[in-house]
């Protein structure tokens, strides 16, 4: 049986930095109607929202509060 070995990351991601408060949320795999490798997040900071919006897809682009960092295009 020949077959293509496919391997996704999906589920809640919580990345922490206390010693400068910042707490970042990733959901990847649970954006409405867009394939499994988009993520949408947010980032706090001492539990204040400083970044409301993060969205995209770890196999293209990232977008903070609209604004592109990353597009390997």
């Amino acid at each position: 049986m020949i077959g293509t070995y496919q391997h996704q990351i999906i589920g809640n991601i919580v990345f922490e930095d206390q010693k400068n408060g910042v707490t970042g949320y990733l959901d990847i795999g649970e954006v409405k109607g867009k394939p499994k490798d988009y993520f949408k997040g947010r980032v706090e900071q001492h539990g204040s929202v400083v970044c409301e919006k993060i969205y995209g897809s770890y196999m293209g682009y990232a977008d903070f509060d609209g604004e592109r960092y990353q597009d390997i295009r």
